[in-house]
């Protein structure tokens, strides 16, 4: 989202599904594909930074909730920027923060029962050591071949 454009964010009664992706090109991939099969029925809301994902968290916890939420695993905390990257707080670091985000959601009580999915062009077995105690969360392969849910090993 560009600077001093208002998120509706969780602050809008239309149905939307969540998506937490840094990859444009991902992005508008997955927006045209909801948009051609469920277009008059819901839209796709994009957060690209785990950092935009924590300053939005109020509003997509108190208000009104998303359909489902599709988070990349990838993600960074921040994006670039003229001035450089905002250095993320210690325990925030390195590019899983698409499970960060999708760890906050379950263990929210207010945001606990929404559908959470996992899509990444890693692999599942690659992925199932990050969803530890986070049961129920579904995987999607961008690739599109390994659609699985998540279970508890």
């Amino acid at each position: 989202m560009s600077k001093g454009a208002k998120s509706t964010i969780g602050k809008n009664r239309d149905p939307f599904i969540l998506l937490i992706e840094n990859a444009f090109e991902d992005a508008q991939f997955f927006s045209r594909t909801v948009q051609e099969g469920v277009s008059d029925l819901l839209t796709v809301q994009t957060i690209r930074t785990e950092r935009e994902f924590h300053s939005r968290f109020a509003n997509i916890a108190e208000g009104s909730p998303p359909l489902a939420v599709f988070s990349t695993c990838l993600l960074p905390w921040d994006s670039p920027s003229p001035t450089g990257l905002q250095t993320p707080p210690l325990e925030l670091e390195g590019f899983t923060g698409g499970i960060r985000c999708l760890r906050l959601l379950a263990s929210d009580p207010r945001t606990a029962n929404l559908p959470l999915v996992l899509y990444s062009h890693l692999d599942v077995k690659d992925t199932c050591g990050l969803l530890k105690n986070l049961p129920g969360v579904s995987f999607f392969s961008k690739a599109g071949s390994d659609r699985t849910s998540y279970l508890d090993a």
